[in-house]
């Protein structure tokens, strides 16, 4: 059946900052997703509000990250209307095959899949058909996005590509292992964490090894963390703050692009 032009914006609700800022890569000039999640607040440990559940029930598309970065979905799911689509990134076909297993867990898929630049140009792709589908008079414009997306993260890649070159001998450890998308697309070194993907602090071996390690290093840590325990153990060892969800980033043009240029500008303070 067709769907019939819309006569309103789209009602785009997006559940972390990473996902409102990629959906508006491709819905920029037609509509800006509602973000669910605030800037700076844990997703896993977020807890929806009254209103927050009305929201995602009149939504004509939810889209969500998945992989467990959303505990709180399963209690909602069955709230919403099958009018609404929703769409979780993580398990959506064309990006099943680049998922990488989390580090140190059993059945888990690491959900940080936005760090990687091919994995964001597949979810351009598939943003683009969605919403053209469901606001075919917005069609050239969510294509002309998705284009515009693409180019600007092949640009992106190229120039980071060039910045980190140096940061190859550097042994990189996480506050937090959110980066091993970005460490994989870039060549770059990880050498541990202090805290896993979902948040469980690293054991006493794990921070016996890092303790140990010979040769340049360098401590990354989220914007949001104090982190005085790696702090302490990475001794001199230069020290980066980075926000791999790009809480900042919002109003930019091409967030996605953005957000992967921010991360290594950063990171290039870790170079020996």
């Amino acid at each position: 059946m067709a769907v019939p032009a819309l006569a309103e914006p789209l009602n785009i609700v997006t559940s972390i900052t990473p996902v409102q800022g990629i959906v508006a890569d491709i819905s920029a000039g037609l509509q800006m997703p509602e973000l669910l999640v605030p800037p700076g607040v844990d997703p896993h440990d977020f807890t929806l509000r009254p209103s927050q559940i009305r929201a995602l029930q009149t939504a004509d598309i939810i889209v969500l990250m998945g992989n467990g970065l959303e505990p709180w979905w399963d209690g909602v799911a069955d709230k919403i209307g099958a009018d609404t689509d929703v769409i979780v990134l993580g398990r959506l076909p064309l990006i099943g095959r680049r998922l990488l297993p989390m580090r140190g867990a059993q059945n888990a898929f690491d959900p940080h899949i936005w760090l990687d630049p091919d994995i964001l140009q597949g979810l351009g792709l598939v943003l683009a058909d969605v919403l053209a589908e469901r606001d075919p008079a917005g069609r050239a414009r969510y294509l002309a996005n998705r284009a515009q997306m693409r180019s600007a993260l092949a640009a992106a890649r190229a120039e980071i590509d060039a910045q980190l070159a140096p940061l190859a001998p550097v042994q990189l450890v996480m506050g937090h292992d959110s980066m091993q998308y970005f460490e994989t697309a870039f060549g770059l070194q990880f050498a541990g964490a202090l805290s896993d993907g979902f948040g469980q602090d690293a054991g006493a071996q794990s921070l016996g090894a890092i303790a140990a390690m010979r040769g340049p290093a360098c401590l990354v840590i989220d914007v949001n963390e104090a982190n005085a325990q790696g702090l302490a153990l990475m001794g001199d060892a230069p020290v980066v703050r980075l926000d791999p969800l790009g809480a900042n980033l919002l109003e930019s043009d091409n967030f996605s692009a953005s957000l992967l240029r921010n991360l290594a500008a950063e990171l290039r303070g870790c170079a020996p």
